[in-house]
Formats: C-alpha cells, structure tokens, sequence
C-alpha cells in the first residue's frame, strides 16, 4: 500500500500543531500505515487514527513498555510476549511486540484475519467514516464515541490524504506552514529519456528514527522505500540494520537467493509499487527488466503486464516501455 516513508525535517511546528495537532506521530509511522495498506487493504488513515487514539500518541504505557501501539489483547490463541495494564478489567493482558513495525503489522493481520472485521473490508478504502463506525460495530473498542474520536482525528490531522498520496498530505502540511517545496529534497543528478523529454528521478532524504540508525533511507518519487548498499553488504547486514527479515529482502528486491552487493545500489526495504512515477521509459543498452525495475521501484510482473509482454528476453535496446 504503498508503500512509503515519511519522517521530514520542518521548521515552525508550533504553529503547524495547531491544524495537525498529532503532526509528529503522523511523521514517524506514517509510512507504516501507508505499507500495511498496500499489503492488508485497512486505510492508513484508519490505522493511524487508530494507533493516535490506542496509544496516546505513543507515550501510553503499553506503547512504551510493550510497543502495542493499538490496544491488542492477548486473546486465546496468542503465544507471544504479554504484559499486564488496567484496560476494561484490572489486569487485562496485551500483547507485546518487538517493535513498533510488528504493532502495526499484527494490527494489519488481527484485522484482515478475524472473521467479524470482514465486512469491514467491502467498503472503499477512502470510506473512512465506514470503518470507524464498522470498527465500532464490530466490537473493536467499548467506548460508544469510538468512531466520533477516530473521525476527529483523521479530519483534523487530515490523514484522509493517506488513503490515496503521501505527496498530498506533504503538500498541506507545507501550504498550512508556509514552505514552499519539500525542506530536505535531494535530487538524484541521474535522468531517463522518455517521449515527453528528459524526466529527473527525485529522492527524498528521510530521516527515520525506527529505521534509520545506521544510514539514510531513500525515497523514490512514487513512494518506494531504499537504502543504498555498501560494497560487501548482504540481506544479512542489511537485516541487522534496518530491522527487514531476509525473506522480505529477497521478496521486495524480487530475488530468490542471498546476493552481496559490490556498492551503490539500490535495495528495497519496503515493496515496491506498481507503477511508477513516469509513463514512459526508453530502454537503453544494458538494461533488464531487473535493473529497470530496481531504478523505478515498480515489480517486474507489472512492467510485464502493462506492456502485454510473457518474459524479460522480450525487452530490447530502443523499445519504449509503459511503467504506469
């Protein structure tokens, strides 16, 4: 969903919290939300609304000790770590999480996994209204103004933007505070031909304090989340630092086996996406469907599917590609 990172660095928050007054929750797991909808279909707005609420901006106990960031209880069938909080009942038992990533991916599942939530996923993703009123209705929390408060504070901190761009909520943010641009934009000085002339490629440089603790985490212009690998890393080092499994690694990168990198290039921490952010790319020599879709952050099957092609051998030097 999707996929997408969203830590930037902006001045003049004072005045800023007053329209978006959850602005540095919103920053730091935003691109959590926008990825687990791209895998589960719950919209981030709803999921981020939801870890506002649950985890009191992420200084409830139960976010700080536990990283439960939305109020999951253990429930029978649970095997993992637990701690115990005054909920609904003294002592009502929670589950704990390794991270706050695993919080929002265990939301994702609780939620697309368990039967009485189903209905939930036949509305629109951008029916917000829906899902806080279904959440509700389905048991999710006791309080009767369940939906009122998640509605709140989606339309306050208008997360509804979530739902369908990153850039969009980007861009009211920076309207509402008087910033013109992004305020740490690098630009990556590599261009591709296409038929509508000579396009740059922009990155965006995040700094992530849940991913980011060894180096900078990249952003392509269609969302897609990178790093860049050093001469001699492996999915294993990479694992270490960016806390990924390998099996993600392998799946975001389209790799089935280990690879060592000999440096400078792209490696997928998140999924990549299905389009990308240009509509045209002219192949040149050298390329492959790997490498094209390595730069773009766009899967192979869809660069495949888009141009009704059956395998890679069909691409060749000159041809023009369709990439959204």
């Amino acid at each position: 969903m999707r996929f997408w990172l969203l830590v930037f660095i902006f001045n003049s928050l004072a005045s800023f919290a007053q329209e978006f007054p959850h602005v540095n929750y919103i920053k730091e797991y935003a691109h959590f939300a926008q990825e687990e909808m791209g895998i589960s279909g719950v919209p981030a707005s709803i999921t981020l609304a939801q870890g506002i609420l649950e985890s009191g901006n992420g200084k409830s106990k139960l976010a700080l000790d536990g990283y439960n960031h939305f109020g999951i209880k253990c429930k029978k069938h649970y095997e993992g770590k637990v701690m115990f909080v005054d909920d609904d009942e003294v002592n009502d038992c929670f589950r704990v999480y390794e991270s706050v990533l695993d919080s929002y991916k265990d939301h994702s599942s609780f939620l697309r996994n368990n039967q009485r939530y189903a209905g939930l996923f036949k509305l629109k993703q951008s029916d917000y209204k829906g899902w806080a009123k279904g959440l509700k209705k389905a048991g999710y929390a006791t309080n009767p103004k369940y939906p009122q408060l998640l509605i709140k504070i989606i339309e306050d901190n208008k997360l509804y933007l979530f739902d369908e761009s990153e850039d969009q909520w980007i861009l009211a943010y920076n309207t509402y505070n008087g910033i013109k641009g992004h305020s740490s934009v690098i630009t990556n000085p590599e261009t591709v031909n296409t038929n509508e002339g000579e396009v740059v490629e922009p990155t965006i440089l995040n700094v992530n304090k849940s991913l980011n603790k060894y180096e900078r985490v990249y952003t392509n212009k269609n969302g897609t989340v990178y790093v860049i690998a050093k001469a001699g890393d492996t999915f294993e080092t990479l694992k270490n630092r960016h806390d990924v499994w390998v099996s993600e690694l392998k799946r975001f990168n389209e790799l089935t086996s280990d690879k060592e990198y000999i440096g400078d290039e792209k490696v997928y921490i998140r999924p990549k996406k299905n389009k990308a952010s240009i509509k045209l790319y002219t192949v040149k020599e050298g390329d492959t469907l790997y490498t094209i879709a390595q730069y773009f952050g766009i899967k192979q099957r869809k660069i495949l599917k888009k141009n009704k092609l059956k395998s890679a051998t069909q691409i060749t030097p000159g041809m023009q590609l369709k990439l959204r």
